[in-house]
């Protein structure tokens, strides 16, 4: 049976590609609105009910064209040509009767708006297959020759069942209808028939159709509700997942938004909090500030006094002014004290060692002023080595009159420098404290940063593009 098959397969190839070299030895006419004035014989072609574009001659036509000028077009002839495609049809809406035999069509197509066709002659071509929307749109279709064409299956003819007008049909030549039964098998489906490849069809042929196929096709029936069933099983379960599966999709976008919420809420809340720190923590640097500020003051006037502590037990000297007032440098409370030249040389070398020793000590002051206590004792100990320097040049009344004039004054000087050294330990310890203060701050300043940068990385990690954040879009 496959055998025969191929070989009508072949028989239409070769006769087919013996058109094609025939045809080729032509050449090919195309469908103009002159030519088809010339064939129809009339002067206007809205006319014109019936042509005929059979090809006798060497030229062919292998394009369908400009038919849509015969609006009124009820019969049309295309047979013996090299049609490849049934195109540019459907504006002829009044057409009754189409042929289109001995072409090179495949496929059956452009017919669907033609819905007044009554013949239709499609035979020796190459068709394979028939269209399911034919028996659903030509449903005024009285004859369909398909003779002669490459139609493998009966089942594709069984598809004109729904065509209630169908009488007359034609598929000897196909290798469908080399098949056993195929006259009974379409008798059965297609019971309107009068007519099968130009035999009529009798009353037994009929009764014998049902008694044949009857069962067969309570059996393809069958199978056919059971596939059915067991299809709308498969849906209804696949329809069952997928709601479960969007309750879920809903359930986790709620909570997807929720969550989004919160951390919107945490995240302003985290704003606040930074913004109250920062103003926190700028309140106490400029705090800060000051007390560095209110410290380097008083180290400065602890120098000064230092200074004018160790310069003031210097006696009067009567000798001339080398230096204008103008020109003195100034050195705290000693500004008005100015340098002195004595006439003697003993004067003279102890003036200049004495102001050797007090840049020294002035210098190591300033260096090791960290430590007070241990300063203001060290200065306490030049001081009365200073005393006793200038009590060996003096004379002893003189010595005695000066220690009992200066020995109060160096110890309320004393007592106001110890005073402002506790007040400088305080203000340093209070600088320690605001500093830790700060490390503190700063440091849970950082980690708030920190806790707000990663809720910024979260929210800019959820997709847009999920189908959680799509559904709730759409929702």
């Amino acid at each position: 049976m496959e055998e025969q098959r191929e070989e009508q397969r072949e028989e239409q190839r070769e006769e087919g590609g013996g058109a094609d070299s025939q045809d080729n030895r032509g050449g090919i006419r195309y469908i103009t609105e002159e030519y088809l004035l010339k064939v129809s014989g009339s002067q206007s072609l809205a006319l014109v009910r019936s042509l005929n574009l059979s090809s006798t001659g060497d030229k062919h036509i292998k394009f369908i064209e400009n038919l849509h000028l015969c609006q009124h077009l009820q019969v049309l002839n295309l047979n013996h040509n090299l049609i490849q495609r049934m195109e540019r049809l459907s504006c002829l809406s009044h057409l009754r009767e189409l042929q289109l035999t001995h072409n090179h069509i495949q496929r059956i197509e452009g017919l669907e708006n033609l819905s007044g066709l009554q013949h239709l002659n499609l035979s020796h071509n190459r068709i394979e297959h028939v269209p399911l929307w034919l028996g659903r749109k030509l449903r005024s279709l009285h004859t369909l020759h398909l003779q002669h064409n490459l139609i493998t299956s009966l089942y594709e003819v069984s598809r004109l069942r729904s065509l209630s007008s169908l009488s007359e049909l034609s598929v000897a030549g196909n290798p469908a209808s080399s098949l056993p039964h195929s006259r009974l098998f379409l008798l059965y489906h297609l019971r309107s028939l009068d007519r099968l490849d130009d035999l009529s069809v009798t009353p037994e042929e009929r009764g014998h159709a049902h008694q044949r196929f009857d069962a067969e096709e309570l059996e393809r029936l069958q199978r056919e509700v059971d596939g059915s069933q067991s299809e709308l099983s498969r849906l209804r379960a696949e329809q069952e997942a997928a709601v479960t599966r969007l309750h879920q999709q809903e359930e986790t976008n709620r909570a997807l938004t929720a969550q989004t919420q919160t951390q919107q809420h945490t995240h302003t809340l985290l704003q606040q909090e930074l913004h109250t720190k920062t103003q926190l923590l700028e309140k106490t640097t400029a705090e800060l500030t000051r007390a560095f500020h209110r410290l380097y003051e008083l180290e400065q006037e602890l120098t000064f006094y230092k200074i004018d502590k160790k310069l003031s037990p210097l006696p009067p000297c009567s000798a001339q002014e080398v230096d204008t007032v103008a020109e003195s440098p100034y050195i705290g409370k000693a500004r008005h004290v100015r340098n002195t030249i004595t006439s003697t040389t003993r004067n003279s070398s102890s003036s200049s060692s004495l102001q050797t020793q007090e840049a020294s000590e002035v210098h190591t002051d300033m260096e090791s002023s960290r430590p007070l206590l241990e300063d203001c004792r060290a200065h306490q100990s030049t001081a009365e080595d200073e005393l006793l320097h200038q009590t060996e040049q003096q004379p002893e009344a003189e010595l005695t009159v000066t220690e009992e004039t200066k020995t109060h004054p160096q110890q309320e000087a004393l007592c106001r420098l110890l005073s402002k050294l506790s007040v400088l330990e305080q203000l340093r310890d209070e600088a320690d404290e605001t500093r830790r203060q700060m490390d503190r701050q700063t440091e849970e300043s950082r980690r708030t940063e920190r806790d707000t940068e990663e809720l910024e990385t979260q929210l800019l990690t959820l997709d847009t593009s999920d189908p959680q954040h799509m559904l709730d879009f759409c929702l």
